[in-house]
Order: C-alpha cells, then sequence, then structure tokens
C-alpha cells in the first residue's frame, strides 16, 4: 500500500508541473492533450493528434503519462497504451525523455510489463542503458517487476545486446620466451566477448592457444591481459618481418 500511495503521488506531482509548464500562451493544445490523457480519453487523444501538431517534449510528457497511468483504475489498458505511444512516435516523440526522477517511457512500459510497447519504444530508438536517479535501468524495472524468465526482460537483454559498444584501448605487447603478452583496456556497459586477432605476410592467423582474458564475459576494466602460446601455433615459427595483433570486443 505504501508503494501504490508513492506511485500516485509522483504521478499527481508529474501532471501538476507538466500541466503546469504547458499553461502559457501558445500551449493550450498541450493542455488539452495532456488533459485527455490523464482522463483516459484514449479516443479524443488520437483525434487531437491526428488534427494538430505539437512540439516534441509536449508529445514526450503525453507518452509518460500515458504509461504512468496504464492500469491505474483500469481506465488505460495495455492496448490503448500501445495505440497512443505508436500514435505519439509516428508524430515525433522524443522516446528518451526522462520524468522528474528520471524514468523513462522504456523503464515504466517494463515496469507495467507491457512487451508490446516495450518493443515498439526499442524500434523507435529508446536507450535501455539509460539510469533513474536511483541508477536502475529499463533492465533493472523488468527483472525486479518482473524476473529472469519473462520475455520482456528478454526483451531488454537483447536490445542491451544489440545496441552494446565496447572500447579497447591502450594495447601492449610484451615477448616471454614462446609466449605474447597482449595488455588492453575494455570499457563497456556489461562483459565482453574479446577475441586476439593477428595477422602478418598478408595473411590472417587464428591465435587458439589463447587464455587470460579472452573469450566470452570478460570484465571490462584496465589491465586485462591474453597470453597467446606463439610456438604452439606456429611450431615453425614466423618467417615474416611483422605480425599485427589487435583486440576486439563485441556483446556476442
Amino acid at each position: 500500500m505504501r508503494r501504490i500511495a508513492l506511485t500516485s503521488a509522483c504521478i499527481v506531482c508529474f501532471l501538476l508541473t507538466a500541466i503546469s509548464a504547458l499553461s502559457e500562451p501558445g500551449y493550450i493544445l498541450g493542455n488539452r492533450l495532456l488533459g485527455h490523457v490523464a482522463r483516459g480519453e484514449i479516443e479524443s487523444v488520437e483525434d487531437l493528434l491526428e488534427q494538430s501538431a505539437f512540439g516534441q517534449e509536449v508529445l514526450g510528457q503525453a507518452m509518460l503519462t500515458t504509461l504512468a497511468l496504464a492500469d491505474e483504475e483500469g481506465f488505460i489498458t495495455e492496448r490503448d497504451t500501445f495505440r497512443v505511444v505508436q500514435l505519439l512516435i509516428a508524430k515525433g516523440a522524443k522516446v528518451n525523455q526522462p520524468d522528474a526522477y528520471g524514468r523513462t517511457p522504456l523503464m515504466e512500459a517494463c515496469l507495467k510489463n507491457f512487451e508490446s510497447t516495450a518493443w515498439i519504444l526499442l524500434k523507435a530508438g529508446a536507450n535501455p542503458f539509460l539510469t533513474d536517479r536511483f541508477g536502475l535501468s529499463a533492465y533493472e524495472y523488468a527483472k525486479n517487476a518482473r524476473g529472469d524468465r519473462e520475455t520482456i526482460t528478454w526483451l531488454i537483454e537483447k536490445a542491451r545486446e544489440d545496441q552494446a559498444t565496447f572500447t579497447v584501448n591502450n594495447i601492449r605487447l610484451r615477448l616471454q620466451g614462446d609466449a605474447v603478452y597482449v595488455y588492453y583496456d575494455l570499457e563497456g556497459p556489461f562483459p565482453a566477448k574479446v577475441r586476439l586477432n593477428a595477422e602478418g605476410g598478408g595473411m590472417k592467423l587464428l591465435p587458439r592457444h589463447v587464455s587470460g582474458d579472452v573469450g566470452a564475459k570478460v570484465q571490462p576494466g584496465t589491465d586485462r591481459k591474453i597470453v597467446w602460446s606463439l610456438k604452439k601455433d606456429l611450431p615453425k615459427g614466423f618467417k615474416q618481418k611483422e605480425m599485427t595483433l589487435d583486440v576486439m570486443a563485441s556483446s556476442k
């Protein structure tokens, strides 16, 4: 009950802030749009969106309000939410627009377990890595609300994999005996799949006998280390003058 009361208070606070910001001259239509959303008048929302043009921020506020009120008192259903969000996206709404607490439309969709709405938001460019004021991302919202096995959790995980970027910096090499030691720094949002590439004499080489921070689930950090047993892969030695080594990182 305490959480419900807090959620309701947050919604009221958000609506008052949004409507107050839109009460200036020239924003009458914005007030009407948010009013229809707050009252769950979905057909009126659709009609107004079809007939009028709105700024991205107004559309983003309408999207946040729709998702915040969805399932509250039962007057905005999951199907209604999807329809409104779809129209708002088509009109140019900012899909990553946060509320006063840093919560984005995608986070709200995950909290409500609205799979179709989360999917269309991701398709429109919603960022699954954004976090709210408490450091929670859409993934934490989905996982905490619904668990690991829910479809929406998988959907967010897949989006994170597709959108994740990793950076490999400060590569250093050291030869010791028959082994090559490769040191590097890895930056990224979560553990990466790391591989060592080698090229020399106009041909690509395949380092097979490698160990250390290579393969799946390498944690981001500094001074990661790969040990390549060069002699095992090239028993006859490398007769070319130069060899190029590169460290590649990806989500899959």
